[in-house]
């Protein structure tokens, strides 16, 4: 049963759209910070996103939190400060995320993203521990998943990475990307098989992805003996 006046076409019903946080700091600007709420203009569309922000009590955390997680934003997909500004940045961002986890120490957004920031100053075993309470938390997250594997693949936690890596690819198994890397992480823990089996699959999903391209390469030259089988992929 429907409200009087009620529009599916108009809904958010229809209109909702998924952003994977692989995507934000490309695709969306940040307009302003509400309590419990953050509003974004998506680039490509002009439109307005929100993003909520449940966990934190007071408006002067939930402000600091926006704050420090916007300064995170452009470091979303293994991109490195690089500056001393950069650096500046992003150490003084982990400091806020660091009090803030031990506020709200349940909202996994925020080991999220001090995990993205803990990578973007060099710390991968930071950025491990930040990724694994984050995948602890929401196991239903892909970028939380996703994010993990990335970080046991550079340490050579090889068993870890294909675990996770495994429960990741079966939340979107039509995912391209997200097989290459199940396959990388085969790959890795010796697994070799099975890691041409899935690279095979993530060709089968998008025939054009040059990643798996690669990705099918490298497996079949440590099959043939032409190159060694890597422990560790440094992302």
């Amino acid at each position: 049963m429907c409200p009087d006046g009620w529009d599916y076409e108009r809904s958010l019903s229809h209109n909702f759209k998924f952003y994977p946080l692989s995507d934000l700091s490309e695709r969306l600007e940040l307009k302003q910070g509400e309590p419990n709420l953050s509003a974004y203009r998506d680039r490509t569309t002009g439109q307005e996103v929100y993003v909520g922000w449940p966990n934190l009590a007071t408006a002067e955390d939930r402000a600091v939190r926006t704050e420090a997680t916007d300064r995170v934003l452009p470091f979303i997909g293994d991109r490195r400060a690089q500056t001393q500004d950069e650096i500046e940045t992003v150490v003084q961002a982990n400091l806020t995320l660091e009090r803030l986890t031990a506020i709200a120490p349940d909202d996994w957004r925020l080991w999220f993203f001090r995990g993205v920031a803990r990578r973007a100053l060099g710390d991968r075993q930071e950025a491990y521990a930040a990724f694994a309470r984050a995948y602890g938390l929401a196991p239903g997250e892909i970028e939380a998943g996703r994010n993990l594997v990335a970080e046991c693949m550079t340490l050579g936690y090889s068993e870890e990475a294909k675990v996770v890596a495994k429960v990741v690819c079966a939340l979107a198994p039509d995912d391209a990307g997200l097989r290459a890397n199940y396959a990388l992480a085969l790959l890795t823990n010796g697994d070799l098989s099975e890691a041409l089996n899935e690279v095979q699959q993530a060709q089968t999903a998008d025939p054009q992805d040059e990643i798996s391209r690669n990705v099918r390469v490298l497996i079949e030259e440590v099959i043939s003996g032409a190159s060694e089988r890597p422990t560790k992929l440094v992302y």
